[in-house]
């Protein structure tokens, strides 16, 4: 599977107005407009940066490029959450999942994914 088949599924097979329910599939998870991240090329960055109109120093770190895309970056946004949202689905998304118990642990935890952004299917 990939995005392009996932996407053209959605739009021929969903049911109108259906409840979509997501995992971390990288066919689920494509962005929008990515942000670059630790291993993207100073080039990237900085081609990032100046689409968005940031002023920056050239000859700064990597370091200090991550802290301007963090400063200027917005939540992720996925393309199938926008194309399944314009034909009146309801998306939700599964929270990562991390082999390490502890790990695991910590990210279900994390104020990120507060309860309040998650529901149960009783509250459907």
């Amino acid at each position: 599977m990939n995005f392009v088949n996932f996407s053209k599924w959605t739009r021929v097979k969903l049911l109108p107005n259906s409840v979509i329910l997501l995992d971390n599939a990288s066919y689920h998870s494509v962005q929008k407009d990515k942000k670059p991240t630790r291993t993207s090329t100073k080039a990237i960055m900085q081609a990032w940066l100046q689409k968005r109109n940031v002023e920056f120093d050239i000859f700064v770190r990597i370091c200090d490029f991550l802290n301007l895309i963090k400063q200027y970056g917005s939540e992720n946004v996925y393309k199938i959450d926008e194309i399944l949202k314009a034909a009146g689905h309801e998306v939700f998304r599964l929270l990562p999942y991390h082999p390490d118990p502890v790990i695991e642990h910590a990210i279900k935890n994390t104020t990120v994914w507060a309860p309040s952004q998650w529901t149960t299917v009783d509250n459907l």
